[in-house]
């Protein structure tokens, strides 16, 4: 990848986990699964449009919409 290319980030979900350094995000919803949570959230700095990016929770760990969370990405493949 190059600094200011456009393209796509791919990510698994146990890649994304919560951090007080990571991007600030807005959780939009989240279903429990029977062992785990995942959230919906959006990436506030990409705005509306963007794919949300999905995090794991392990249990209930239910999350209102409009909150904010920091997430680090720890892992991913960019698609230029």
């Amino acid at each position: 990848a190059v600094a200011g290319q456009k393209g796509s980030c791919a990510l698994k979900c146990g890649w994304v986990r919560p951090g007080d350094k990571g991007l600030s995000c807005t959780a939009k919803r989240s279903i429990y699964t029977g062992g785990q949570t995942n959230v919906e959230l959006q990436v506030d700095c990409l705005g509306e449009l963007s794919e949300p990016v999905n995090l794991c929770l392990p249990g209930f760990a239910h999350m209102e919409p409009g909150k904010q969370i920091k997430v680090e990405i720890t892992d991913g493949w960019f698609i230029g």
